[in-house]
C-alpha cells in the first residue's frame, strides 16, 4: 500500500513540478520599439527645441505600436510600462513642440520677425 501512495505522490510531484518548469521556461522578452519610445521621449524632452518636432512623433508612434504588440502577444512581451511612458512622454514633447512653433507664427505675423534666441 504504501508503496502505490510513494508512486502517486510521485507522479503528482512530477505533475507540478512539470507545470511549474513550464511556466518558468516560457521565456518573455521585452517588447524593443517600447524601449525606443521611452529614449525618443526622455531625448526628445531633454532636446525640445532642435529635436523635439521629430522625436515627439516618433515617441507616441513608436510607444503605441510596442503597446499593440504588447497586448496581441498573450504575456510572452513585457514592457507595456515602458510603452505607456513613451506615450506619455512623446505627447508632452509634441504639446511643447507645437506650442513653440505656434507662438513663432504669432510672433511672425505680429511682428514680421521671429522670436530672438538669447
Amino acid at each position: 500500500m504504501q508503496l502505490i501512495l510513494t508512486r502517486r505522490v510521485r507522479i503528482i510531484d512530477r505533475t507540478i513540478m512539470s507545470d511549474h518548469f513550464k511556466a518558468a521556461s516560457r521565456r518573455t522578452t521585452s517588447e524593443p520599439e517600447a524601449v525606443t519610445a521611452l529614449v525618443a521621449g526622455i531625448v526628445g524632452l531633454l532636446l525640445i527645441f532642435p529635436f523635439g518636432i521629430l522625436l515627439g512623433p516618433l515617441a507616441l508612434w513608436s510607444g503605441i505600436s510596442a503597446q499593440r504588440r504588447i497586448e496581441r502577444a498573450g504575456g510572452n512581451l513585457i514592457g507595456s510600462r515602458l510603452a505607456v511612458a513613451g506615450i506619455v512622454i512623446g505627447s508632452i514633447v509634441c504639446a511643447l513642440s507645437a506650442f513653440m512653433v505656434l507662438t513663432e507664427a504669432v510672433s511672425l505675423i505680429l511682428t514680421g520677425g521671429l522670436i530672438p534666441a538669447p
